[in-house]
């Protein structure tokens, strides 16, 4: 059989993978292949700051293109504007929203903070081991669906850029960053944690359940009765669920 290699980040594999896993036509064999492909391909911790990087340079291309007026009202809500009775004509409205950038600093502010975010991220992941690894104070964005955003502890010796804002400045400036909100809320329809390398680890785990717990049902005959059943027949240990990379209660949250 054709070996599978598995994009854990995207979610349409995801779900084309999970579809022919259910099929009654795929074999146990070829489950126990696909869960071996899978395994295989677990995150390292340099495809973190390889996932930041990229992902860095995706955000500052998104922040030079405009926002588009209908994914703006589907995440912001729809924005008319009246004089007494009548509406004002989209094109009037647009020239509107343009004062309104000007008056925001967008795209420049948007630009800063995203260069700043990625620059505090990319120090996390590379110099980990240095520092706990629970945020220091996430920012919430609401709309569409609630986004933690984290922000942690920066270690003395990381590069200029990420000591440029302590996190709790840099927090507050994401939440008044408009294009920067709309940016992450659009990459995070689901209401996936951030920062985006999360995603990935997060799907990963997802994925390796989902299979393990799959030929666990065909050879057992019932669901596993918890996550950690799979462990010693199927899984030498469950998958990174990167709680340990996100706020708890105790953390104070940013709106």
């Amino acid at each position: 059989m054709q070996q599978i290699k598995v994009n854990a980040g995207c979610n349409w594999v995801r779900q084309r993978l999970a579809t022919w896993a259910a099929d009654p036509r795929t074999t146990i064999p070829q489950l126990h292949v696909a869960l071996d492909e899978v395994l295989k391909a677990e995150p390292r911790p340099d495809w973190d700051s390889y996932t930041l990087k990229l992902r860095y340079l995706e955000a500052m291309r998104a922040l030079d293109r405009p926002v588009d007026r209908y994914y703006r009202e589907e995440v912001e809500g729809e924005r008319t504007y009246r004089l007494s009775d009548l509406q004002v004509p989209v094109d009037v409205m647009e020239s509107g929203e343009a004062a309104r950038r000007f008056l925001l600093r967008e795209p420049e502010r948007s630009r800063r903070v995203v260069r700043l975010l990625y620059a505090h991220w990319l120090a996390h992941v590379e110099t980990r081991e240095l520092r706990p690894r629970k945020p220091a104070v996430p920012a919430l964005l609401t709309a569409p669906k609630p986004v933690s955003v984290a922000l942690y502890p920066v270690d003395p010796g990381a590069p200029a850029g990420a000591r440029a804002l302590p996190p709790q400045e840099l927090v507050s400036w994401l939440v008044t960053a408009r294009d920067a909100k709309l940016l992450i809320l659009g990459a995070n329809s689901n209401g996936d944690p951030w920062p985006p390398h999360l995603l990935y680890r997060k799907a990963h785990r997802v994925l390796v359940i989902m299979l393990a717990t799959e030929i666990y049902r065909r050879e057992r005959g019932a669901l596993p009765a918890s996550e950690e059943a799979l462990v010693g027949t199927y899984l030498k240990s469950l998958p990174d669920d990167v709680s340990s990379d996100l706020a708890d209660e105790r953390t104070l949250t940013v709106e």
